[in-house]
């Protein structure tokens, strides 16, 4: 029963175009902002990868780019269409593991 639901919501990821980097990227977003070098560290990927990730979720309107003090860098965050995706693949909403 388990390797079925896995597979459902794997192959929902794929009909949203998420490979699997990208859906570990959205999995980690989801509660959570963080940068590119924080991101590329919790799913243990290159950084010159996870921008390509992070290019192709923003193309998907499932993240946005938020500009800090610092010009050079942004904070990745989620966006609810992103959040909403998510939940659609997962079946449900995911608790926070940072909870405030």
């Amino acid at each position: 029963m388990t390797t079925i639901l896995l597979f459902n919501q794997l192959r929902k990821a794929l009909a949203y175009k998420l490979t699997n980097s990208k859906l570990l990227a959205a999995l980690a977003l989801y509660d959570t902002d963080m940068n590119a070098t924080q991101l590329a560290e919790t799913i243990h990927v290159s950084k010159a990868a996870v921008t390509a990730v992070i290019d192709k979720l923003e193309e998907l309107h499932m993240v946005e780019r938020v500009r800090t003090f610092d010009r050079r860098s942004s904070i990745i965050r989620m966006t609810e269409h992103g959040r909403a995706v998510v939940k659609d693949i997962t079946g449900t909403s995911i608790q926070p593991t940072n909870p405030s």
